[in-house]
């Protein structure tokens, strides 16, 4: 009888220390288990602690913290403020790479070119579309990134962080390419006044509108030639007078307007060619009557072999009856 005393008093004990009312111990991190604190955070206490640590003190709030470390690229204290319940769309001022404007975190990190923080922050719900208070969209914000002084960076490694930015937003996350800010300029009126040539190549690549104009009547390339960027600037001015050549040599006639409209040059050449002896060369009529009308000189001769030859001498050669007598109504 003592013998089973004693083991139904170990068995007490054993229970006793299994007991609900006992003090219950935290599961180790190891184990992957989340450890569950009295206190939970909030964006107050985790700018405390991040001040503690000599970061983002010399802000005013914790929403400028946030953007702060956005901005700097700083993954661990964006995720600790979003964990802790801040606001993601939040705007406030932000000192680096905020022009002045207020603006969300996501607008922050893609003007740092900081492609972790902006994945992260898309992947929290944070909106591609989103506005800063110039009407600007985090896309404006990556193409005119700069650097902490102010400056447009030019070094290969800052383009290349830029791009994928820019690629990651467009391609990976359908940013509009032609959306305009506040002041109706777009994304890539942005590029041509920051002279990046790369990204102006892959924002058209994805369907930036090459003619589009600001209220002032600007197309990116004239803003790109105002501001100084000869390289970016005769790239654009190619692409100009590209379109209007193809709208020639298809018989588009809108898209013949719209290049002249926009201050493509009627009598360029591409490959010595105009853009008349190209719809003459091909029989389109009323795209040679309006580029006729819009100054195109009739009586240019191709600057290759054969040389003499003029818009009305490719209409006949092509047996474009109609185009050969209208243009020799005209002087042709």
């Amino acid at each position: 009888m003592r013998a089973l005393f004693v083991v139904f008093a170990a068995i007490a004990v054993v229970l006793a220390g299994c007991s609900t009312d006992s003090t219950p111990v935290a599961p180790s991190s190891a184990t992957g288990a989340k450890i569950v604190t009295e206190e939970t955070s909030t964006p107050d206490s985790v700018w405390d602690r991040l001040k503690a640590e000599g970061k983002y003190s010399t802000v005013g709030t914790p929403l400028e913290a946030f953007l702060q470390a956005a901005a700097a690229g700083d993954s661990a204290s964006v995720a600790a403020f979003v964990d802790a319940g801040i606001n993601k769309e939040g705007q406030a001022l932000v000192v680096a790479g905020g022009n002045g404007r207020e603006r969300t975190a996501l607008h922050a990190a893609a003007a740092g070119s900081h492609l972790v923080v902006v994945k992260y922050l898309v992947g929290q719900g944070a909106s591609v579309s989103s506005l800063d208070a110039s009407g600007a969209t985090p896309l404006h914000a990556a193409v005119s990134s700069t650097d902490a002084n102010g400056a447009t960076p030019l070094n290969a490694a800052v383009t290349t962080n830029i791009l994928a930015v820019v690629q990651y937003l467009v391609a990976e996350q359908g940013a509009d390419v032609n959306v305009r800010d506040a002041y109706g300029e777009t994304p890539l009126h942005y590029t041509a006044a920051y002279g990046n040539f790369a990204i102006a190549q892959v924002l058209l690549a994805r369907g930036a509108t090459l003619l589009a104009k600001t209220p002032l009547g600007k197309t990116a390339k004239n803003i790109a030639f105002e501001v100084g960027h000869t390289p970016l600037a005769g790239y654009l001015k190619d692409r100009e007078e590209g379109r209007l050549r193809n709208a020639a040599s298809f018989g588009r006639l809108e898209t013949a307007r719209e290049c002249i409209e926009a201050g493509v040059d009627v009598n360029s050449r591409q490959f010595g060619i105009t853009p008349l002896q190209y719809a003459a060369f091909f029989g389109h009529l009323e795209v040679v009557q309006y580029l006729v009308e819009q100054g195109a000189d009739v009586r240019a001769t191709l600057e290759d072999p054969p040389r003499e030859k003029t818009a009305k001498d490719l209409a006949v050669d092509n047996g474009h009856t109609a185009v050969a007598e209208y243009l020799e109504s005209v002087g042709g």
